[in-house]
């Protein structure tokens, strides 16, 4: 599966195209996906970079930045795992450059224009769009959360995944979403 970052720590919105991130309905895009079960239609959006399907969060940043390579689902956590301590490492350095006594100011101007910003949270690449009117009001605000690309990744691996271990698979991946994901066996 292709994986996408946009930088080991804080995002970068240049080294993506995000203009190349697209979100879709999930089960239009599916053809094989069961049209409703138990009488609900699937409704939920996904993200696509250059219209595939590709993972983001702790095992895209260490493969595309530190060259790491177990592409299992342990591998995953064994990733977040290294995150942590290359996080924590990167934080003690930060503290070493904070000086309490400079004064701190903060100006925020909004004005008319649209606005781009990336950030890799913990879960994977997060993008916010933003446009502004005149009068320095939000006219539109749109945001592709990391859940959105890693939806298909998760239900690629489910599958591969014995039905007594599946619940486990969203935990892996993104622990936001397990307490509203619910597997069902489809009987053909």
């Amino acid at each position: 599966m292709p994986q996408l970052a946009s930088h080991l720590f804080y995002g970068d919105r240049f080294n993506i195209d995000v203009d190349a991130i697209s979100t879709v309905s999930y089960s239009g895009y599916r053809s094989n996906m069961p049209k409703a079960i138990s009488g609900i239609t699937p409704s939920s959006l996904i993200a696509v970079y250059r219209g595939k399907f590709i993972e983001v969060g702790p095992r895209a940043r260490l493969k595309i930045y530190r060259g790491f390579s177990d592409s299992s689902l342990y591998g995953i956590q064994c990733a977040r795992i290294n995150e942590i301590e290359i996080v924590m490492e990167r934080v003690l350095e930060l503290l070493c450059e904070v000086y309490t006594n400079e004064p701190f100011k903060s100006t925020v101007v909004l004005r008319r224009g649209r606005g781009v910003g990336v950030y890799e949270a913990p879960r994977g690449t997060l993008v916010h769009r933003v446009e502004i009117n005149d009068e320095g009001r939000v006219m539109k605000y749109r945001i592709v959360v990391p859940t959105m690309f890693n939806i298909p990744v998760i239900e690629d691996a489910g599958r591969r995944t014995p039905l007594a271990h599946v619940h486990v698979v969203p935990r892996i991946f993104d622990p936001c979403i397990p307490c509203a994901t619910h597997f069902v066996r489809v009987i053909d």
